[in-house]
């Protein structure tokens, strides 16, 4: 897949800032249970930026990390949908957040 074919899916899920990097060799990876959903094969590794927003909260006895929605499950949901895009064209995909065995 070219660059501008994968930044216009990448737009489309929302994602503007992505780069791209070699798949890390097996020795490499982190031993964990997600190093399981990596497909066999995969060449490349997709990663994407997400700008951490904390609005205006009011001051109170909770931590503001804890006054805003889950980030796992708001950069889920994109990297979900940015995977659903992708395999239109060919290939698998996989999201990871926080959870990958890829350092």
């Amino acid at each position: 897949m070219q660059r501008k074919e994968l930044a216009e899916r990448l737009n489309q899920a929302g994602i503007s800032l992505f780069g791209v990097a070699p798949m890390p060799a097996e020795e490499f990876l982190l031993q964990c249970r997600a190093k399981s959903k990596i497909p066999e094969g995969a060449k490349s590794v997709i990663v994407c930026l997400f700008p951490y927003y904390s609005p205006e909260l009011e001051q109170g006895n909770i931590s503001q990390y804890a006054m805003v929605e889950d980030y796992h499950k708001v950069v889920g949901s994109y990297l979900s949908r940015a995977c659903e895009l992708l395999s239109q064209v060919g290939g698998k995909f996989v999201p990871f957040v926080d959870n990958s065995p890829i350092p």
